[in-house]
């Protein structure tokens, strides 16, 4: 490689403005777009980025933080084209009007899930992620505590959403200074009641148990 092709290609950017992203499996659905390219240092850049994706709310935009990339990746984001954000994004906001009118939360929670594996079919991956998520669905852990980690999920928002439940158990410690001792005290959650998102119960090192649902007496 000649000296004036190692120069183009030192100030050539990894990334530009516009630039789209999806978050790759088995995480949550989650499209990335490049608002701003702040810089570099050596094999980091520096981007403000929003986040798209659904709820049974509608559509969720995490607008405008920033991230890093290392070695030109966003740590488990991969590349999509521009126009498949366009027509992603279009769709999430046809989504969005329509959940908006539903007043019935499993109603919602269905639209949700149908719109969510649209997304997901438009994508170049996603044979590779519709069974992967099958092959997940069918190697769900019941009965025992697991850690809540950023590999896993309410088991609501799956396919087996309807014969299983996901209980999480957050600890919190709090001190009496009357008696001097440590307080520790669980509170057990259902997702329809759990104050906390996912990546909260993450960090705060929460635990989580998936039940059977008992079959329904006629």
């Amino acid at each position: 490689m000649s000296k004036i092709d190692n120069e183009i290609k030192e100030v050539t950017p990894r990334f530009k403005k516009g630039d789209a992203l999806v978050e790759i499996a088995p995480h949550p659905l989650v499209f990335m777009e490049i608002n701003e390219v702040k810089g570099d240092a050596g094999n980091k850049d520096f981007c403000i980025v929003t986040w798209y994706s659904l709820d049974e709310k509608g559509l969720n935009a995490q607008r405008r933080f920033s991230m890093v990339a290392v070695d030109g990746e966003f740590c488990n984001f991969k590349p999509i084209s521009r126009k498949l954000l366009k027509e992603a994004k279009s769709l999430m906001r046809q989504y969005d009007a329509e959940v908006r009118q539903l007043t019935d939360k499993k109603k919602a929670k269905a639209l949700c899930k149908e719109y969510n594996r649209k997304l997901t079919e438009m994508l170049p991956d996603a044979e590779e992620r519709l069974a992967l998520a099958q092959q997940i669905e069918k190697e769900i852990i019941t009965n025992k505590w697991l850690d809540c980690e950023e590999d896993n999920y309410w088991v609501e928002d799956s396919e087996q959403g309807d014969k299983y439940i996901t209980l999480v158990c957050v600890t919190s410690e709090s001190y009496d200074d009357k008696n001097d001792k440590t307080i520790t005290k669980q509170s057990i959650y259902l997702q329809d009641n759990c104050p906390y998102g996912w990546g909260t119960l993450v960090k705060s090192g929460a635990k989580y148990m998936v039940i059977e649902k008992p079959e329904a007496v006629i």
